[in-house]
């Protein structure tokens, strides 16, 4: 599929919309963690936004700025304790998303094709990056746990995406709204060459 020297008005209408789908993302969660264990059958559900942790407690309602309820819980199988200031992502995504939604904004208004796909290309490669982060992340706290943990387990990988049975604790891993705004905004990009490719062979 050729990339077009200019797009059509229509294709800069859709990386406009592309570009409001990604402002959300810095201030919706990008990633949410579910904790389901016996003393929590409603679950403790931790928020990744951007910048912050959250975590939530339906059983009575309040929200946090610290997993403290989940740290207690991964105390009993030795995993390291989950701290907000350790995660360097938090002082640099905001800005990233920032700048993504930007250089769409100016792909819409520069209106040239290779401009458009270089910059989508980028927003794949950084979202293949961040899930590798994140993945690594999940690695790293799943497999360097204390030895003198009250429930010994074997390392394990928490799930990136979906759910898993730990001992007596269920992981649920799910993408938060913000990534799913960012995954449709994503998706616009071969949607765009492939309606630019249409109208030229109509053409």
């Amino acid at each position: 599929m050729i990339v077009p020297r200019r797009l059509s008005k229509r294709a800069r209408v859709l990386i406009l919309i592309a570009a409001l789908l990604i402002i959300p993302a810095i201030f919706l969660p990008i990633w949410t963690i579910t904790l389901v264990a016996p003393q929590y059958p409603q679950g403790i559900k931790m928020s990744i936004y951007a910048n912050k942790l959250t975590e939530y407690n339906p059983e009575t309602g309040i929200t946090s700025d610290t997993p403290r309820l989940i740290n207690g819980l991964n105390h009993y199988i030795g995993m390291h304790e989950i701290t907000p200031d350790e995660f360097s992502e938090f002082r640099w995504l905001p800005f990233a998303i920032t700048a993504f939604c930007l250089l769409a904004l100016l792909s819409a208004l520069v209106g040239r094709g290779l401009f458009a796909t270089l910059g989508w290309i980028l927003f794949i490669l950084f979202a293949v990056f961040m899930i590798g982060d994140f993945y690594r992340w999940l690695y790293e706290y799943g497999h360097n746990l204390k030895p003198d943990a009250a429930i010994k387990i074997e390392p394990y990988m928490p799930p990136v995406i979906g759910m898993k049975q730990l001992a007596n604790f269920k992981v649920i891993s799910l993408p938060g709204s913000g990534s799913i705004l960012m995954f449709f905004a994503a998706i616009l990009g071969p949607i765009i060459l492939w309606l630019e490719a249409r109208q030229r062979k109509l053409s």
